[in-house]
């Protein structure tokens, strides 16, 4: 450092004075990086480029310290640079990214042949066979598949812990590729943990299958011919953490998803499963699976189901309610769990489906997605909200006491009747939080005149609260709040059920709606804060806050 008229000055320091073990932690910070890349994506050039800046780099990168740098094999490269990095990496575990298709560099299979002669230090394989073209495979593709199933089928993989198997093709009719029967020799890989299947036939008896996963992911697989192959499987890995099944039931020869022949209700016990994802087109085999399996209470659940014209809520939701009821109902002994909160938004993209969140103390617990095959019309509108009364009826969910609605079609534009379903469903709440056009359903419901054997909506409601909301757009829409809340407030005043709180949160534009409110109400605490004028972004994100469903899910993926 030096100082100049009473300055200080900071010169940049030449990389080669920083301490090797400084540039060593550097590098092994960065290939553990999520920035720096996935374990399944291909990196071996930027290890390459990272050994070439100088020699002081290489020196850190091919030490002690950087054979972290050199775990992804070069596959798309020569033998010999595949026994360089396994020499450099050694004695560490190494991930395999093996590509054939149209939408990258195939790899090597001279380089995948002298990598699996380590494949004791295999403890990561991703397999991506990507198509983008109008025909099927030809000769070639099939051969090329061949040749790299036989050297995968050579030696078993003792220290592998991931794998992750793609097929995609944009021809519909090519129909998947099976997973080879001989894999690893045949062997059981004892240390595999997770598994990732996409597009693949996979026998129910794989010896993949065999193996002691705690995660399972399985999207458009054809892996069961029937429900109880499906609960056979679950049942031989009671170890497993995580399961995901996506677009499974096109794939199961029964197309009614009969229920099991083999099992009772809740016998396949996956104590420590911690999230079960379940996807599909078909309202009923989520449900059916859920039917069976025996979890801890607090499970993450997120369900996601098709309907279309021919769904009838009464039947093809019925199992789905009954499965989560049963799940919701079995308290160990003791043992206490309720949601405080329900959430309602949108379904991602699709305005016209919705997502339905349950959690506890901002936890999510469960999340359902109904997503219609079509833009719904007035009668699938109701249909829509008699699949979502279903599942809000739920015994636990009338232990929230606070609904979140965030949703332009339901609860809004006037609907009342969708708000007023809900008096059983969730009748000990005391906060609503709303954003988007929500209001215009809740007014009429709360101005609606008392029941005459259950009194007023929602009689311990004391807070109403709205988020997202940009009110400096629209003049009309104050107007609309301050008269829609004034005549609320008032309405249940009279009524014995006063509104104790208004609160304004991350809203743009709400100076004036905030005035008039505490001019008009003086009995009722109307809180407001400014976001600022850089707020708006702010405001829009707070919108989708309860969008989606799987949010926090996606974002430990």
């Amino acid at each position: 450092m030096e100082f100049e008229g009473g300055k200080l000055l900071v010169q940049r320091t030449p990389i080669a004075r920083l301490p090797v073990e400084l540039l060593t932690n550097i590098i092994d910070i960065s290939a553990h990086d999520p920035l720096y890349g996935g374990w399944d994506q291909y990196l071996p050039d930027v290890s390459i480029t990272i050994s070439h800046v100088c020699r002081f780099w290489r020196d850190a990168a091919l030490g002690p310290g950087g054979k972290m740098l050199w775990t992804r094999v070069p596959l798309r490269h020569s033998a010999a640079c595949v026994r360089a990095f396994m020499e450099r990496s050694n004695p560490l575990l190494v991930f395999l990214k093996i590509e054939l298709g149209d939408t990258s560099v195939p790899t090597s299979l001279t380089a995948l042949a002298e990598a699996v002669t380590f494949m004791d230090r295999v403890g990561g394989i991703s397999f991506n066979s990507l198509y983008d073209r109008d025909e099927d495979l030809n000769d070639v593709d099939d051969q090329l598949h061949r040749d790299i199933y036989n050297i995968l089928s050579s030696k078993p993989a003792p220290s592998l812990e991931i794998m992750s198997w793609c097929y995609a093709h944009t021809l519909e009719e090519a129909g998947p590729t099976t997973l080879p029967l001989n894999l690893f020799a045949g062997q059981v890989p004892d240390n595999l943990c997770f598994l990732r299947i996409t597009g693949m036939e996979l026998p129910f008896d794989h010896t993949i299958l065999r193996a002691n996963l705690t995660s399972l992911e399985l999207e458009d697989c054809s892996a069961w011919e029937t429900v109880d192959d499906l609960l056979g499987t679950l049942s031989r890995i009671p170890a497993l953490e995580q399961i995901s099944f996506k677009a499974m039931s096109q794939h199961l020869v029964e197309g009614d998803h009969q229920l099991s022949q083999a099992y009772a209700q809740r016998s396949i016990s996956l104590p420590r499963l911690d999230t079960l994802i379940l996807t599909d087109s078909q309202p009923d085999l989520p449900g059916i699976i859920l039917f069976y399996l025996r979890l801890a209470i607090d499970t993450r659940i997120h369900i996601e189901i098709e309907l279309d014209e021919d769904t009838i809520p009464d039947e093809d939701v019925s199992i789905l309610r009954g499965a989560l009821e049963a799940h919701y109902s079995d308290f160990a002994d003791g043992q206490k769990f309720a949601f405080s909160a329900v959430s309602v938004g949108l379904c991602g993209a699709n305005e016209y489906g919705l997502s339905m969140q349950a959690s506890s103390h901002g936890e999510t617990y469960l999340s359902v997605v109904l997503a219609p095959a079509w833009p719904t019309n007035t009668s699938g509108n109701e249909m829509m909200m008699k699949a979502a009364r279903q599942l809000l009826s739920i015994s636990i969910m009338s232990t929230a006491t606070r609904l979140n609605i965030s949703h332009s079609n339901f609860f809004a534009i006037g609907r009342a009747a969708d708000w007023l379903a809900l008096r059983t469903c969730v009748p000990n709440l005391e906060t609503i939080a709303i954003s988007r056009d929500a209001l215009y359903g809740l007014c009429p419901a709360l101005l609606a005149p008392p029941d005459i054997e259950s009194g007023v909506l929602f009689p311990k409601l004391g807070r109403i609260r709205f988020e997202g909301i940009a009110f400096d757009e629209d003049a009309n829409l104050v107007a609309f709040f301050i008269v829609a809340l004034v005549f609320i407030a008032r309405h249940r005043l009279r009524h014995g059920h006063p509104i104790k709180r208004i609160k304004i949160r991350r809203c743009f534009g709400a100076k004036k709606l905030s005035e008039h409110l505490s001019a008009a109400l003086p009995d009722t605490d109307v809180v407001w804060r400014e976001v600022g004028t850089q707020g708006k972004a702010l405001v829009k994100t707070e919108a989708t806050r309860w969008d989606h469903g799987d949010a926090d899910l996606r974002e430990v993926d």
